[in-house]
């Protein structure tokens, strides 16, 4: 477990290292784990409906990760001192897609946020991973969320995240 503790400096795995388990044959070696703290404009402290709220600012910031991911699981939770954050994992379909994450997207995050990611070595990190991400639970992320949103921030297709409410944004 110690494997997983979460710092607050803004880390990626060896370069050698991911490409070696990307490149592995073992499905849960392709998988990644990730812990993203927004900052505080994300946190919707005076918020009637903290929850909800956080939701649709974390996914209209991040869905960008849905471009460089095969698949993302992003679980919500509460710290001690009640900044809301996620823990999830990521998957990428092969190296290309995992170092144009590196390349294109990485830096963008660390603009927006601290974060963690590591590479999950086998199955049984990957099941102590889960048990970590579901031990509260307050919400579930998924690509197709992010995805959903993607579409609707740039293509104006109206398509929502369930129970989340949009303001139109007006166009330029």
């Amino acid at each position: 477990m110690s494997d997983y503790k979460y710092t607050n400096a803004s880390c990626a795995p060896k370069y050698e290292d991911s490409l070696a388990h990307v490149n592995s044959k073992l499905t849960t070696e392709r998988w990644f784990s990730i812990t993203i703290n927004p900052p505080d404009d994300l946190q919707y402290w005076s918020s009637q409906d903290r929850i909800k709220d956080f939701i649709k600012g974390f996914v209209s910031r991040y869905c960008p990760l849905s471009n460089y991911t095969q698949a993302c699981m992003l679980h919500g939770e509460v710290s001690p001192n009640g900044r809301l954050h996620v823990h999830g994992m990521m998957d990428f379909k092969d190296t290309r897609q995992l170092l144009s994450f590196y390349i294109n997207y990485l830096h963008v995050l660390g603009l927006h946020c601290s974060y963690d990611i590591k590479v999950i070595a086998d199955a049984d990190n990957l099941q102590t991973w889960l048990d970590y991400c579901n031990k509260q639970k307050l919400f579930v992320i998924t690509t197709d969320d992010l995805k959903t949103e993607y579409n609707h921030l740039t293509s104006w297709n109206n398509k929502v995240i369930p129970g989340v409410k949009y303001s139109k944004i007006p166009m330029q």
